[in-house]
């Protein structure tokens, strides 16, 4: 076996270790082996690709360089047969194109993205194959790269592989028009009855950038060939998702995962909903999965921001903290739900400064998000800053439009100070006229209803919400204004009713036993004094709740469609 033979099968072998021991001796003195420079420059290449392998990638970056430097004299006659066609296949798969991809990749590895790309953009563009364009495109969006120039390069990709779905996402994502992406994989939609739903998939695409979430969901939907797919069903649930129903966006992602527990894009908001509705179990399950099946090593930063809304959601802020930083830190994108969670963390370990830096720079990403604008006026209002929160509020409405829920989390910012209150119930009428059955806008209204001492217009509001849907918050405000009137026997069927809805809830209990001492002590002639110790204890119980969550909680955010 020759000196190269050897080099050679432990490379085949996979012995990616000894290969670079070997390669070492080999290159510390070619003469002493009768290397040429044939050999060396597969020498260099198998050393390099055996580093890569060993995840030295700064090493490997420097053997593929120096291999760029050897002269090839591809005078392989001196060689046996089966040298000869190992070393002219080395010589044909690693060209100066692909060094240069090899060193580019190496550079990422680094999270030296600007040197990778000025490698990238030094090879012609029409020597560029998809996979350099691909890298081209990974780069730029790590390192801010400009728009036209990302556009370019997905094109390119897509001219030559029609079917790369993330290429059409970038497309998509950068405001280029669904049927121009169209026209760019026609040719595999009119060949292929396979792919006649490609067509709805990009218009459904298109329309979720577009913000126009209810038309996502009917294109979305349409696709009834994909019906079982995670990823369509991943894209539905995030239109509900940005569309403010939450519920439903929910179920859609709780389906996506079950159907594909590796999943990688949705899983964040799966774990944010999971979090929102108090669902610690299948954040468990979520990391127990991935634990199980996964080495800590090939953790990606959707595994530790799962880890971090889990930690947040036990009230483990510290721990929850150090997660989030690092998926903060080390993403290659722009990752707004870590930027929200980590606001949240902050404003719980009273940081509310930082939380606010967080969330605005979450909005320089993304600036309709509608939760970074949210949380922004709750931590204001938290903090007694009244003035910046309305201030907040006017702007939140001209970015995101009048809808009942930005209506309604515009006069939130207004219920504090009694001199704004008809602002407020002006913002809140509007919203109950776009979207009568929308429940915050009910709950904040039927409150200030209340306080007015409007209890008739205050009763008929609440029934009729709960008749269509019996929120717990909406209910125990009936049952608490049925006590308030003296209405005992509604009072107690509706505070039996929320006990159904949620059998441990401590105000319902509270009231119940409440009514329960006003009906042992009718017949004395104590009734009166009975129903005021009822709104006491309501009274106290609202307060303790109160302290727990600020204003726009998270387990109100039920909306009818």
């Amino acid at each position: 076996m020759s000196v190269f033979m050897n080099l050679y099968h432990m490379y085949e072998e996979e012995l990616y270790t000894n290969c670079h021991v070997l390669a070492q001796f080999y290159l510390s003195n070619p003469q002493l082996f009768q290397i040429t420079q044939d050999v060396l420059f597969c020498v260099y290449i198998i050393n390099a690709n055996s580093l890569w392998e060993m995840k030295h990638y700064m090493e490997s970056q420097r053997q593929y360089e120096a291999a760029m430097f050897v002269s090839i004299e591809s005078q392989t006659n001196n060689y046996s047969v089966q040298d000869r066609e190992i070393i002219l296949g080395i010589f044909d798969n690693f060209t100066e194109v692909e060094l240069k991809f090899r060193i580019a990749k190496c550079l990422i590895e680094n999270h030296l993205y600007k040197e990778a790309n000025s490698v990238l953009q030094s090879i012609p563009l029409k020597q560029r194959p998809a996979k350099v364009h691909d890298l081209i495109c990974k780069v730029q969006q790590s390192d801010a790269g400009t728009d036209k120039s990302l556009i370019v390069a997905y094109k390119e990709i897509l001219k030559k592989c029609p079917l790369a779905f993330e290429c059409i996402d970038g497309l998509l994502a950068l405001g280029v028009k669904g049927s121009e992406v169209n026209s760019l994989i026609i040719n595999v939609c009119s060949k292929s009855p396979s792919f006649d739903w490609l067509n709805y998939y990009v218009r459904g695409l298109s329309e979720i950038y577009s913000r126009k979430y209810s038309e996502a969901i009917m294109s979305l939907a349409s696709i009834d060939s994909m019906k079982s797919n995670s990823r369509i069903l991943t894209l539905i649930g995030e239109s509900f998702f940005f569309s403010g129903d939450y519920e439903t966006a929910y179920n859609y992602y709780k389906k996506a995962y079950e159907l594909y527990p590796f999943m990688k894009v949705g899983i964040q908001k799966y774990a944010m909903l999971c979090e929102m509705f108090k669902k610690t179990n299948e954040l468990e399950h979520i990391i127990r999965t991935t634990s199980t099946n996964s080495n800590v090593y090939e953790y990606t930063n959707e595994n530790w921001f799962v880890l971090a809304t889990y930690l947040y959601s036990c009230g483990k802020f510290e721990k929850a903290q150090y997660f989030i930083n690092r998926v903060i830190l080390v993403h290659t994108h722009k990752n707004v739900d870590a930027l929200i969670l980590n606001a949240k963390i902050l404003h719980c370990t009273k940081k509310s400064t930082e939380a606010l830096i967080s969330l605005r720079q979450a909005l320089k990403y993304e600036p309709f998000r509608f939760e970074a604008h949210r949380w922004i006026i709750e931590i204001l209002i938290a903090t007694d800053r009244g003035r910046d929160a309305q201030n907040q509020a006017s702007k939140s409405l001209k970015i995101l439009g009048d809808y009942p829920r930005t209506l309604t989390l515009a006069a939130s910012s207004y219920l504090k100070a009694p001199v704004n209150r008809e602002k407020a119930r002006t913002y809140l009428q509007k919203a109950l006229e776009l979207n009568e059955h929308y429940v915050k806008a009910i709950f904040f209204y039927g409150q200030m209803l209340i306080e007015d001492g409007d209890f008739k217009t205050a009763t008929k509001l609440l029934e009729k919400s709960v008749a269509v849907v019996p929120n717990l918050k909406i209910v125990l405000m009936l049952a608490d204004l049925y006590a308030k009137t003296k209405n005992l026997s509604s009072a107690l069927e509706y505070y039996t009713k929320a006990l159904n809805i949620d059998p441990s809830n401590r105000y319902a209990l509270n009231g119940l036993m409440a009514l329960g001492s006003v009906s042992s002590t009718n017949e004395s002639g104590d009734l009166d004094t009975t129903l005021e110790d009822i709104e006491d204890e309501t009274s106290k119980n609202k307060n303790t709740d109160e302290s727990e969550e600020l204003v726009w909680s998270d387990d109100q955010d039920i909306e009818i469609s």
